[in-house]
């Protein structure tokens, strides 16, 4: 086994605990909706800053709502091969520079947001693929960005450009989609997801500054880039509680259907139609 795999492998062990699954004959409240007066967090921040989702909380905050259309599904899919991406270009570079944390603890962040969004797949009873093996992306373009990517990474300082780079991306995708998505469960997992690309953006950038190097933001404007790193941690928000375990399906909720399974993956994201 390579180190590369080793590290996946560590990486997964370390958080698979977590995964229970939503499905259970065991559900919330026969009083569909009725929520639970305590509130929970379901982003933890560490004090580097590295923002982990609390993965075994996340159904307990989703609440019943109509099937999700053919493009959230699809943006979903999307979303968590990028997070893939992330997970596994961190990977890379903690097997090259070993002597630093950053990478391994953001890959491992990143391995809870792709638990995130299969706990989200779940509730809605959505099929989806096994991810591919830790730096293989089934999509060409995907592939050739990621040993693109790779490349670039060919020092310390370089690396952790790399990753700045993909933080900002997410943070303006995330921020997009929020001005239009409805799907109250999409709109928490995706607001959680922006917050965790800033945590990681003032993460990594900190990292820069460390080594005498500057960073100079490649798509953010400089007003929002600034506030941004100038700015304190964010843990999220609390949520109400929509019943008293972790496990829940949107099936037979609020009298709404069946949520359909999706059928085919495809790489694409359609940001205009959510």
């Amino acid at each position: 086994m390579n180190t590369n795999n080793k590290l996946f492998t560590w990486a997964y062990l370390a958080f698979s605990f977590l995964l229970f699954s939503c499905n259970s004959d065991t559900d919330f409240d026969d009083n569909a909706g009725v929520s639970n007066s305590e509130t929970i967090s379901i982003l933890k921040v560490s004090a580097e800053g590295t923002s982990s989702f609390v993965v075994e909380n996340i159904c307990r905050v989703l609440e019943a709502t109509s099937p999700l259309t053919a493009d959230e599904i699809e943006f979903l899919y999307g979303v968590r091969e990028d997070e893939k991406m992330a997970r596994d270009l961190n990977i890379v570079f903690s097997s090259l520079y070993p002597a630093t944390l950053p990478f391994i603890n953001i890959s491992l962040a990143e391995a809870t947001h792709i638990a995130t969004l299969e706990k989200l797949f779940d509730y809605y009873e959505i099929d989806y693929p096994a991810l591919s093996s830790p730096g293989v992306f089934t999509d060409e373009k995907r592939q050739s960005r990621y040993n693109e990517l790779v490349a670039e990474g060919n020092s310390l300082v370089n690396a952790y450009k790399v990753i700045a780079l993909l933080e900002e991306e997410n943070i303006i995708t995330y921020n997009h989609i929020l001005e239009s998505i409805s799907n109250p469960n999409i709109k928490i997992i995706v607001s959680n997801l922006l917050r965790s690309s800033r945590n990681h953006l003032r993460s990594i950038v900190r990292q820069i500054n460390a080594l005498g190097e500057v960073y100079m933001p490649m798509l953010l404007d400089d007003i929002s880039y600034q506030d941004i790193i100038t700015s304190q941690p964010e843990k999220g928000n609390k949520y109400q509680q929509k019943g008293k375990q972790e496990k829940n399906t949107n099936s037979g909720k609020g009298n709404q259907q069946q949520s359909r399974k999706g059928s085919k993956y495809k790489a694409g994201i359609n940001y205009n139609t959510l």
